[in-house]
Order: C-alpha cells, then sequence, then structure tokens
C-alpha cells in the first residue's frame, strides 16, 4: 500500500505537471494571437501611413505645379503689360513724329 500510495502521488504529480502544461500552452496561445492582432493592425497602421504619405506627396506635386503656373502667368503678365506700355510709347512717338512731318509738309508745300 505504501508503494500504490506513492504511486498515487506521483499520478497525481504528473497530472497536476500535465495539467499546467496546458494551462501554459493555452496561455501562450493567446498570447500569441495577440501579437498576431497586433501584427495586422500595425500592418494597416503602415499602409494607413503609406497612403497618407503618397497622398501628401501628390498634394505637394499638386501645390508646386500651381505655384509654377501661376509664376508662368504672372511672367505672361508682366510681359503683356510691357508690351502694352511699349505700344503707347510707340504711339506717343508716332504721333508726335506725324505731326512733326505734318508740319514740314505744310512748309514745304508753302515754300513751292
Amino acid at each position: 500500500t505504501e508503494e500504490r500510495a506513492m504511486l498515487q502521488t506521483k499520478l497525481e504529480e504528473e497530472q497536476k505537471a500535465r495539467l499546467d502544461m496546458e494551462n501554459d500552452r493555452e496561455d501562450l496561445r493567446r498570447k500569441l494571437a495577440a501579437m498576431e492582432e497586433q501584427l495586422v493592425i500595425g500592418g494597416e497602421i503602415a499602409n494607413n501611413a503609406a497612403k497618407h504619405e503618397a497622398a501628401l506627396r501628390l498634394a505637394n506635386q499638386e501645390l508646386i505645379a500651381k505655384r509654377e503656373a501661376e509664376l508662368a502667368l504672372t511672367r505672361k503678365l508682366n510681359e503683356h503689360e510691357e508690351e502694352k506700355f511699349n505700344l503707347e510709347e510707340k504711339y506717343s512717338s508716332l504721333t508726335d513724329e506725324v505731326a512733326s512731318k505734318t508740319k514740314k509738309l505744310k512748309k514745304l508745300y508753302h515754300k513751292y
């Protein structure tokens, strides 16, 4: 009976060890599942961050293109204003030239 009691105790210890091992295994499974879920969430966050970064790059490129277009329009407007000024100046000069030549023609006409 002493041997039987010792075997019984050993059996109970082994069952307890097996149960502890199963509990530990289940805890590890839960931790692994939680880590996998965090990894998936982290991957989604990384994907979202990459999408936002791409959108920001695109918006920045569009902004640069708009600024370049605005500068081109400003240059063109300045050129048109300068041309207009030059034409007005030429018109004044032509008017003066016409007046001067008309005066000379009148003088010549009266002379002959």
